[in-house]
């Protein structure tokens, strides 16, 4: 029997040489795992690989950066067999972190297919900064995992020129895709794979404007607090729809919260907000 020590290996944006090559063909990637270290080589089991934290990184470039307006909206309104909302005037500086929350079925998925694009409102306005390169995070993303192609190849698909195979694995290995789970169809994928390799495209596409609908649905608390730590750190404009109350505290510098007669538009965090409603109530 080999004598084993439990210990904490932190790899941080740097090549390993000295992991098994079981653990992943291409090494090249950043992780903080636990592993079992023997004094002859390194190995890792099962139960470890599987609990790797993703690691999120999204950014763009600099001359992409937005100065000053990133959007403005006017007299938007919509509705289906009722109004959603009602000639809705709306100007949002770049950099902004924007969280619309509400009710169940209030309109806040159909306010940001609007910002996207996904949807014609029934009039009004959407005027987005000539530079703004939208990213955007469907709630229901199914429709994205139709095609029978594997991990690797639909990831390709959304790489930008220039990004070699290297790239593409690397942001695979990130979302704890390893191997030989590039190989497999995305059609296989579950609910919170599905939210990975949709957070990898972002990582992608470099986007200075990100539109989420409910982007920790299916994830566990690793992989919000993950999110959590990319979105701060995210430099451009953020429209996000949420209901965990800590995420969009932690997050949004700005509160839109869609109601049956308006929309109330709040500066500060949800917090904060929460307080100026009790006030009132």
């Amino acid at each position: 029997m080999k004598d084993f020590t439990i210990v904490t290996l932190i790899v941080n944006k740097s090549r390993v040489t000295n992991l098994n090559d079981n653990i992943y063909k291409n090494p090249n990637f950043d992780y903080k795992f636990c592993g079992l270290i023997s004094k002859k080589y390194y190995t890792i089991k099962e139960p470890f690989w599987k609990s790797f934290y993703i690691d999120l990184e999204i950014d763009y470039d600099d001359k992409d950066k937005l100065h000053r307006q990133a959007v403005e909206i006017k007299n938007l309104s919509h509705g289906f067999d009722r109004t959603l909302f009602n000639n809705f005037n709306l100007l949002v500086e770049a950099g902004e972190r924007i969280a619309v929350i509400g009710e169940n079925g209030i309109g806040k998925t159909t306010f940001l297919r609007a910002l996207a694009g996904d949807l014609k409102p029934n009039h009004g306005d959407i005027k987005w900064a000539e530079k703004a390169k939208i990213g955007y995070f469907a709630q229901d993303h199914a429709s994205d995992f139709e095609k029978d192609v594997t991990l690797f190849d639909w990831m390709k698909d959304c790489a930008q020129s220039g990004e070699d195979d290297q790239a593409i694995r690397s942001i695979l290995g990130r979302l704890l895709f390893s191997g030989e789970d590039a190989k497999k169809s995305v059609k296989v994928l579950s609910g919170g794979e599905q939210g990975r390799m949709l957070f990898g495209k972002l990582m992608l596409a470099k986007s200075n404007v990100l539109l989420m609908d409910e982007p920790t649905n299916h994830m566990d608390m690793e992989s919000i607090e993950s999110l959590n730590t990319a979105l701060d750190k995210f430099k451009g404009t953020l429209f996000f729809v949420s209901h965990d109350r800590e995420f969009v505290n932690s997050i949004a510098t700005r509160i839109l919260e869609i109601k049956e007669d308006r929309i109330i538009d709040f500066s500060g965090n949800y917090e904060e907000y929460l307080l100026t409603q009790t006030a009132v109530a």
